[in-house]
């Protein structure tokens, strides 16, 4: 199962659908939490939302994941790598040049399949959708050879 980032994290197929549905999880804070690297203070910046449209967020622990990632990076089949796993499962929080970082990321094989398998997922239908359309279906049908008669 995904890291608990965020209250609404999925506990079942059907939440982990709505959690899709939802988008990543992106607050924006009026300050975000700094950390001192190489003796500079730095923290994440929510204008990296709109260069990584699947970047997310967490407050609770001040660390960032990639959304398709984090749903779906074991679901590819993949050997995924430590680099890898700091954006699907431990979480990203080196802010010094993270935008090369993420974009590195953004390239890499695991991301292209995970978002692969998030649009394939938010393309397909649920059974029971797919079942209640065959049903409309078959009535109308049946209605259009009563009217025929």
């Amino acid at each position: 199962m995904v890291p608990d980032i965020h209250p609404e994290d999925p506990k079942n197929q059907i939440e982990f659908r709505q959690r899709l549905l939802k988008g990543p999880f992106q607050p924006v804070l009026d300050i975000f939490p700094r950390t001192i690297f190489s003796g500079v203070k730095r923290s994440f910046q929510k204008s990296w939302y709109q260069q990584f449209i699947w970047l997310e967020y967490s407050p609770k622990y001040d660390l960032a994941f990639c959304f398709p990632c984090r749903m779906f990076s074991g679901s590819t089949g993949l050997n995924i790598g430590q680099s890898e796993l700091v954006y699907s499962k431990i979480g990203f929080k080196n802010w010094k040049a993270s935008t090369s970082k993420l974009s590195v990321h953004e390239k890499s094989k695991n991301h292209l399949n995970s978002s692969t398998s998030l649009a394939l997922f938010l393309n397909s239908k649920l059974i029971d959708e797919v079942i209640n359309d065959q049903r409309k279906n078959i009535d109308n049908v049946k209605e259009l050879t009563r009217q025929k008669k």
